[in-house]
C-alpha cells in the first residue's frame, strides 16, 4: 500500500499533519474542546508538543445503533466511541486562500451520528474548489443533554456546537477558509440545531447564512419537562442517587436506559425522541421565532417528499396497516376534517394506500409543516429563503424520497454512502446529474447568499411568506408555486 501523500498546518494549539486524496486536503480528529467529566461543560483544547497526527478519522460519541440503518446501513460500524470526542474535520482544496466555509452538523436523531462518519464527508463538495467544509461531532441523547437540578445543567449539545463553532471561527484561516463567510448546515437533528444556532444571541452573528434540511418539528423541552424526563432515565437504569450514580454509570447501561427511555415514548403514527435540549437563558421557545434575529441574512430551507417512510418501512405492521386504524389517527389529529383529509391523501398519489398515506400525515406533521412555517416566518421578516422538495426517489422498496436520502445529493459522496440500502439500484447516471445541479446550487449560495446562475434554471425565493418551491426530481429543478401548509 502506498504511504498517503500528508500535507502540515497550524491551529492555535498546535501544528498538525493530514492527507491529500485526490486535490482535497483533509485534517481529520481535531479537538476543539476537551472533556470536562461526564454532565460537565467541556474544557477548551489544550496545545500539544510537536506535530499531531490528523491523518485518520477519530472517535465519535457513545451511542447504539441508528434506528435509520434500515435506510443508511449501519454507517457508525468500526469508529471507536468515547466520551471525550470533542473533534472536527475539515475538507479543503487548499490552505493557501479565503474560501466560504460550511460548517456541517449531522444529524441522527439527537441521539446517533458523528461529523468522523464517511456518510458525512466534505471531500466531494471541497473538491470543486469552491469551498472549505467542516463536520463536527456533539454530545448525543442522555450524555448530550440530561436536566436534573444539582446534578446536570443540561444542553451540553448546544455548548459543544457553541464552542466548536467559535474554533473554527478562530482557526479557519489557517485551512484556507474565510471566517466571515462561515454558512451553517445540518440535516434532521443537525437541521433544529443549525435553527438554533442562527437564532442564540451568542451565535448569530458569526453566521453568514444557513441551510436547514429535514428539521423535526419539536420545540425545546420546558425545564419541567425535561426534568421529568431524566427522573424517568434514572429509574429506568435503577439509579436512587443520582448525584453519586450518574457520573460513574457505564456507558453501556447507560444507552440501555436511554434506549428504554425511547421505547417508553413510541406510539403509532409519532417519531419518539427521547433526548434532545431544553429552553433556558440561550435556547429560545421558538427556533422558527428566534431565527427572525438572523433576517436578511439568506436561508435555504426544505424537506423530502417521504421522510417518515425511512421510520416507517422497517415495520411489518405500518406497512401492513389497515385502513380504519389510519382514519382514526386523521380522525385523531384533524377533528371532523379528518376523513376528508384522509382520502385527499389517498388520492395524492397514483397507488395510494393507507401506508403512504400515515407516511403523508407524519411527514407533514414532523417536517414539512414546520419547514413552511419557519420560511413563511422568515420572508415575511425580509430574509431571502429558498425552499425545496426533494422528490426523487430511492430504489428500496417502501421508502421513496425518504429521510436522509438527500445527503449524499448535496454532499456529491455516494461512493462514501455506498453501504446505505436507500442506495442500492440507483440509476447513478441520472443521481450524478441531479446531485451536480443540487451542489451547483449550494455552492453558489456559499459563494452569495443566491443559489441562481445564468446556467441553471431559476430557484425563486419566497415572496412576503408566498412559498416557492423547487421540486428537485428528475434531470432539472422542476419549479412549483405557492406551497399549501
Amino acid at each position: 500500500m502506498d504511504k498517503l501523500k500528508q500535507i502540515n498546518a497550524t491551529c492555535e494549539q498546535g501544528s498538525l499533519v493530514g492527507t491529500v486524496t485526490d486535490g482535497v486536503l483533509n485534517f481529520f480528529d481535531i479537538p476543539y474542546a476537551e472533556t470536562g467529566g461526564r454532565f460537565r461543560n467541556a474544557n477548551p483544547p489544550r496545545k500539544w508538543e510537536g506535530t499531531r497526527d490528523c491523518t485518520s478519522r477519530g472517535s465519535i460519541f457513545p451511542q447504539l445503533p441508528s434506528r435509520l440503518d434500515f435506510v443508511q446501513g449501519p454507517y457508525a460500524d468500526g469508529l471507536e466511541q468515547s466520551e471525550d470526542a470533542f473533534r472536527l474535520n475539515i475538507f479543503t482544496p487548499s490552505i493557501e486562500g479565503k474560501l466560504p466555509v460550511l460548517f456541517w452538523i449531522h444529524g441522527g436523531g439527537f441521539m446517533t451520528g458523528g461529523g468522523a462518519l464517511k456518510t458525512y464527508s466534505g471531500a466531494a463538495l471541497a473538491r470543486s474548489g469552491r469551498v472549505v467544509v467542516v463536520t463536527v461531532n456533539y454530545r448525543l441523547g442522555i450524555l448530550g443533554n440530561l436536566y436534573l437540578p444539582g446534578v446536570a445543567d443540561g444542553n451540553y449539545s448546544v455548548r459543544d456546537l457553541e464552542a466548536a463553532l467559535f474554533w473554527v471561527k478562530r482557526n479557519i484561516e489557517n485551512f484556507g477558509g474565510d471566517s466571515e463567510s462561515i454558512v451553517v448546515s445540518g440535516q434532521s437533528a443537525g437541521a433544529w440545531y443549525t435553527q438554533l444556532l442562527i437564532g442564540m444571541k451568542s451565535t448569530s452573528e458569526i453566521i453568514r447564512g444557513a441551510v436547514v434540511l429535514s428539521s423535526p418539528s419539536v420545540s425545546p423541552l420546558t425545564t419541567d419537562e425535561a426534568q421529568s424526563d431524566a427522573e424517568a432515565f434514572c429509574k429506568l437504569a435503577g439509579i436512587t442517587d443520582p448525584a453519586r450514580e450518574l457520573p460513574e454509570l457505564p456507558v453501556d447501561s447507560l444507552l440501555s436506559a436511554q434506549a428504554k427511555l425511547g421505547a417508553s415514548k413510541v406510539s403509532f403514527g409519532t417519531i419518539a425522541v427521547p433526548s434532545y435540549p431544553m429552553q433556558d437563558r440561550t435556547v429560545p421557545p421558538d427556533l422558527a421565532e428566534a431565527a427572525l434575529r438572523f433576517a436578511p441574512k439568506p436561508l435555504i430551507i426544505g424537506w423530502t417528499r417521504d421522510e417518515a417512510a425511512a421510520f416507517l418501512a422497517s415495520d411489518q405492521h405500518t406497512l401492513n396497516v389497515s385502513s380504519d386504524q389510519v382514519l382514526a389517527k386523521f380522525k385523531e389529529i384533524f377533528g371532523v376534517s379528518g376523513t376528508f383529509r384522509y382520502q385527499h391523501s389517498l388520492k395524492k398519489r397514483l397507488a395510494g394506500t393507507p401506508y403512504t398515506a400515515i407516511v403523508d400525515l407524519v411527514t407533514d406533521k414532523w417536517f414539512k409543516r414546520s419547514s413552511i412555517r419557519a420560511a413563511r416566518m422568515y420572508s415575511r421578516a425580509g430574509g431571502p429563503v429558498y425552499t425545496f422538495q426533494l422528490d426523487y426517489s430511492s430504489p428500496q422498496p417502501n421508502v421513496g424520497a425518504c429521510h436522509c436520502f438527500d445527503i449524499p445529493f448535496w454532499l456529491g459522496n455516494f461512493e462514501d454512502a455506498k453501504d446505505g440500502p436507500m442506495l442500492f439500484g440507483l440509476n447513478m447516471a441520472e443521481a450524478n446529474t441531479l446531485s451536480a445541479l443540487m451542489q451547483n446550487y449550494l455552492l453558489n449560495f456559499l459563494h452569495t447568499g443566491n443559489p441562481n446562475s445564468e446556467e441553471l434554471p431559476i430557484w425563486e425565493s419566497c415572496r412576503n411568506s408566498e412559498i416557492q418551491t423547487v421540486h428537485f426530481g428528475d434531470y432539472i429543478a422542476c419549479v412549483g408555486g405557492d406551497v399549501s401548509d
